[in-house]
């Protein structure tokens, strides 16, 4: 079971109030990074993933969670004009873990790769899309609701490899 401080949440908020600048917005949490480098997707699929979400209806606003390695794959990403007041930065380093749990509470959906991000949000029953490639999906989300796993088939893959050592086979993994 797992709750959230009416004070994390708060502190979101106002946070919030300063970065998006739309009514209603769907919000779309991002986490760009995993613990594990073999597990990271690069920034130029992030590119791609980030482009057609905001071309794709100016409701959607996203938010990046995660700390400051996140937020300096972000600085990775090239926004489109369309973005203004519809991007947040969120970096749970200053406060602690409680503010990304308080923020990823509010996502309408969740995208990321095998990360906290995406099983927090699992707790919170929030729609997920999640991207996998040196586990499968049946075996990381395989009892979570609303929850659909992609899963880069790639030479190696599944390998079950976790570490700190880009992947060799592929440009998929370990190249963030």
């Amino acid at each position: 079971y797992l709750t959230v401080d009416k004070n994390n949440l708060e502190y979101f908020k106002n946070i919030e109030k300063n970065f998006i600048k739309i009514d209603k917005p769907l919000k779309i949490g991002i986490h760009l990074k995993t613990s594990s480098i073999i597990r990271d997707i690069p920034h130029e699929t992030w590119n791609e993933i980030v482009r057609e979400l905001l071309y794709f209806s100016n409701r959607i606003c996203l938010y990046f969670i995660g700390s400051e390695d996140d937020l300096g794959v972000m600085n990775k990403i090239v926004f489109p004009q369309s973005s203004v007041g519809r991007v947040m930065p969120f970096c749970s380093n200053t406060r602690g873990f409680k503010d990304s749990v308080a923020a990823i509470s509010e996502m309408d959906c969740m995208l990321g790769g095998d990360s906290s991000g995406v099983h927090i949000a699992a707790a919170f029953k929030i729609p997920i899309v999640a991207m996998f490639g040196a586990f499968t999906p049946e075996v990381r989300v395989k009892y979570y609701e609303n929850t659909f796993g992609l899963h880069a088939k790639i030479k190696c893959s599944p390998c079950f490899q976790h570490g700190s050592n880009p992947c060799d086979y592929s440009d998929f993994r370990g190249n963030s």
